[in-house]
């Protein structure tokens, strides 16, 4: 059912269980993952928000791709501090390339830091506003021009909109929700934004205008529907993923988080506007997978809409195992076997979202986050002809005991 949202809907906010935030560990951490054409940087990395707790400072570390995943720099929000606990499932780091930007979101602190230009990768502020509170944290997403980047904030329920300009941050606008909304996506034309509302179990569409504000659209009510109470007891979207928007529409796939491997799939048909249909969909029968709610296309697919999609599943020791499963996308359909290539399974840990970028030695290379035994890894596993190795990477030097769960990617798309 799709409907159209005004100020006064949801006045009374409904608080479900939120089954994203089945086990609050101590740190959420966001990873962004990207490539730089430039003489500073010539390889991927991904950065690390690490989500130190107060006193702080909190801290963000860039790995590099070669062996061992060297750690490259540490970016220090200096006088901010994270939560040190957060639920599996948002962003938390959010990069532009013209020009190029590095934001990590502070929890603690409900601010967002800021770093610029290439290695030492200068300061260039901490940014917050009254009318925003963090809560569980701030997701974040940025505009494919640069221009724009917007934090959901738990704390308030509402969505800010900040202008970006030489890696500086202005407020533009605060915009209610109805939800303690943590994950959220921008479309390839930077004319949508979409936002997951998982204890409500909806899906919100806001326009984009040119100058950075937004205007309410349409919004996917997936509570007490038929795809949403068979099998499955609820539809609860988490981590987004879209193709690339051809002809103003883009296919829309969404994590369920829920104990069964399941997916969503929506369809933008216009900036802001959904199709009144979806679909609640198995990622896999006959897999230990659970909590399948980090959905991510690799490049083929976003652009052409045929390739592969991969899925994280968070886990969690007491109910089935973490890892990747891989789906065929044929037309913009995406076809899931009962057994998934691509899976492997670790039941005594929980891993966050995942983050498929290109490199010169594999089609695909797949970063995740995996905590087992109080300790956090960043894993950088390679696909090769259908065959995903390594299952670990390394160690987070700089936590401890603290999961890293959420993931955006680069290269190999222009916006994830």
């Amino acid at each position: 059912m799709v409907r159209c949202r005004t100020s006064m809907h949801r006045a009374g906010k409904q608080r479900g269980v939120n089954e994203m935030r089945k086990l609050l560990f101590a740190g959420a951490i966001g990873v962004a993952i990207l490539s730089i054409c430039s003489a500073s940087f010539a390889q991927d990395f991904a950065v690390v928000n690490n989500n130190v707790p107060s006193p702080g400072p909190n801290t963000a570390t860039m790995f590099g791709t070669g062996a061992g995943l060297p750690v490259i720099t540490t970016l220090t929000a200096t006088g901010q501090y994270g939560l040190g606990f957060g639920p599996y499932v948002f962003p938390a780091v959010a990069i532009t390339k013209f020009p190029f930007c590095i934001f990590i979101s502070n929890g603690g602190s409900s601010s967002i830091s800021a770093f610029k230009g290439a290695s030492p990768y200068t300061p260039a502020g901490s940014f917050s506003n009254a009318a925003l509170f963090s809560g569980d944290g701030i997701g974040l997403a940025v505009t494919p021009n640069g221009q724009y980047l917007y934090g959901a904030y738990s704390g308030t329920v509402n969505i800010g909109a900040w202008k970006i300009t030489n890696c500086k941050l202005t407020f533009v606008g605060a915009y209610p929700e109805f939800d303690d909304i943590l994950s959220l996506a921008v479309t390839s034309d930077g004319k949508t934004l979409i936002v997951a509302e998982t204890n409500n179990q909806i899906v919100d569409a806001f326009l984009i205008n040119s100058n950075g504000t937004l205007t309410t659209g349409t919004s996917v009510v997936m509570a007490s529907t038929v795809p949403c109470t068979t099998p499955n007891p609820a539809c609860r979207p988490a981590g987004i993923d879209t193709t690339e928007v051809v002809g103003g529409a883009s296919t829309v796939v969404i994590g369920n988080a829920v104990k069964a491997p399941y997916y969503l799939q929506l369809n933008l048909t216009a900036p802001g506007t959904f199709s009144p249909t979806f679909t609640n969909n198995p990622v896999c029968t006959t897999c230990t997978l659970t909590y399948t709610e980090s959905p991510e296309f690799d490049p083929a697919a976003w652009s052409s809409g045929t390739g592969n999609i991969y899925f994280g599943a968070s886990g969690t020791p007491s109910v089935g195992s973490t890892g990747i499963a891989d789906c065929a996308v044929t037309l913009y359909s995406v076809s899931c076997p009962g057994t998934p290539p691509l899976q492997y399974a670790c039941a005594a840990c929980n891993a966050g979202n995942i983050a498929v970028a290109t490199s010169t030695t594999s089609p695909n290379g797949i970063w995740q986050t995996v905590f087992q035994g109080a300790t956090s890894y960043v894993d950088l596993p390679k696909v090769i002809f259908g065959v995903i190795s390594p299952f670990r990477g390394r160690s987070n030097p700089s936590i401890t005991g603290s999961p890293a769960y959420s993931i955006a990617a680069w290269p190999g798309r222009p916006l994830n």
